[in-house]
């Protein structure tokens, strides 16, 4: 039997804590970013709530739960420039100590350049290539 393997997440520097991060791509492929950066990062999407339902914000909010059964927030705000998206994560329930607040910026940060990479790369595209063979 083989065990299950999940890539290592690499935690952002302190450094690269600062600032926005805005991602090009698609609203169709909001949610396969979400969730395949969600997975890599060992949480779930409990729930989705589309600008149509919130009618206060044109944002795309995504609300996840981590292994360690924490809240996480996702926002995904779209920009003046057209298909971009603020990325925006956050915990819900902040850490008791400063050091476990400082793992959840860089945990959340992490979550977002994924998020970014992931959406980029879906960026243009009309469907996943088809499988050799078919």
């Amino acid at each position: 039997m083989s065990a299950c393997t999940v890539p290592r997440v690499e935690l952002p520097p302190a450094n690269k804590l600062k600032g926005d991060v805005v991602a090009r791509g698609d609203a169709d492929d909001l949610f396969a970013a979400v969730s395949a950066a969600a997975g890599r990062h060992e949480m779930a999407i409990v729930r989705r709530v589309e600008p149509r339902q919130q009618p206060s914000t044109e944002a795309t909010v995504f609300e996840l739960i981590s292994i360690r059964d924490e809240d996480v927030v996702l926002r995904l705000e779209p920009q003046a420039e057209q298909s971009h998206y603020l990325v925006k994560a956050r915990f819900v329930r902040a850490a008791s100590s400063e050091a476990g607040q400082r793992l959840q910026r860089q945990r959340a940060r992490a979550l977002e350049l994924d998020v970014k990479l992931r959406l980029e790369r879906l960026h243009g595209v009309d469907s996943a290539p088809k499988p050799e063979g078919w």
